[in-house]
């Protein structure tokens, strides 16, 4: 696509008259899965600071008036928060074709999407580098943490709820293990049939979703404490009609383990639940060998290097756009 395209993708963006849901009809729906790539290179090159440069005046303007009228801001320097807004702008139409494209779509046509998405390292290089991209494949999907987060704040949590770490202040972005990670980390698992993984703190399923599609053979199962989350996974597990990924919703400390070759945590305990599940886990050790994989983030990665039962086995090295967060897995002494 020309650099003058692209300036004039931006330029129909900011129209006053946009809107996702008729702009998404005219173009033919061979070409939807992408709509959203192409909607993220556009901030990538606004991030650069080429495209803003090369609109002309009458452009310029235009698009100045559109940001005037989302954001009114005082006189003064503008190059800086034009730029900003601007990216502002491009995310918030992203995310608005995401819910488009999930409402409009069929679930044959997400799976295929998906699978086509996840198997594209040219994909996965471009989410790198736009963080608001994996938001807008959860919407796809019907995968709405925002709207749990809204319903939630404006209610009186359950007790239960009360007792864990929720992170409803959190951006998806930095609640949940970014679906490129989750791709090239699998991949560097080399899963073999019939193995079984099981996503501690599940949320709203990113991995055993992402994974039960790339490897159909093996077992993933997602447990999760808060209901609203869990339903919105268990709805895309069924739409996607993954068979080999199931999904619990209950407290993973006080209702029991299933038995697992991996165990994958991000951060989804606190300190006396993560006390809980690995006296479980250390249990387990003592007949059968495992693996646990956990992001070296907070309390379980300086929890889990304590524990002289596990030993460090591989480690995984996520690029820079994940704050500079890998993974490690450890496995017991027995394996």
């Amino acid at each position: 696509m020309s650099a003058n395209s692209f300036n004039q993708l931006l330029l129909t963006l900011c129209s006053p008259s946009w809107d996702a849901g008729p702009w998404l009809a005219k173009i033919p729906r061979k070409k939807w899965p992408d709509t959203l790539p192409l909607l993220w290179k556009l901030a990538q090159k606004v991030e650069k600071g080429a495209l803003l440069k090369s609109l002309t005046r009458s452009q310029k303007n235009q698009l100045l008036q559109q940001l005037r009228s989302l954001t009114p801001r005082k006189k003064g320097k503008r190059s800086d928060s034009i730029k900003l807004e601007t990216l502002f702008l491009i995310e918030t139409a992203s995310l608005r074709i995401a819910e488009q494209l999930g409402k409009k779509s069929s679930w044959i046509e997400k799976r295929k999407w998906c699978l086509r998405w996840f198997n594209s390292p040219s994909f996965l290089k471009l989410t790198e580098g736009v963080l608001f991209s994996d938001e807008c494949i959860d919407r796809v999907l019907g995968l709405f943490e925002r709207k749990v987060q809204h319903r939630l704040k404006n209610s009186t949590l359950p007790q239960t709820y009360q007792e864990e770490a929720l992170y409803l202040d959190l951006d998806p972005e930095d609640l949940y293990t970014p679906y490129r990670v989750i791709c090239r980390w699998g991949k560097s698992l080399k899963l073999k049939p019939g193995t079984k993984v099981v996503d501690l703190g599940s949320g709203v399923g990113r991995i055993p979703l992402t994974l039960g599609l790339l490897y159909p053979k093996v077992q993933f199962t997602g447990i999760e404490i808060m209901r609203e989350r869990h339903e919105m996974a268990e709805k895309t597990r069924c739409g996607l009609k993954l068979r080999n990924v199931s999904f619990v919703c209950r407290n993973a400390a006080k209702r029991g383990l299933p038995i697992a070759d991996y165990y994958y945590f991000f951060n989804p305990f606190v300190g006396d639940t993560l006390r809980q599940v690995f006296r479980q886990l250390k249990q387990f050790s003592s007949h059968r060998s495992f693996k646990v994989a956990v992001a070296q983030i907070e309390l379980p990665w300086k929890f889990i290097q304590r524990l002289n039962w596990l030993k460090p086995v591989q480690e995984f090295s996520a690029d820079k756009a994940w704050e500079g967060i890998g993974i490690t897995v450890f496995s017991t002494s027995a394996a």
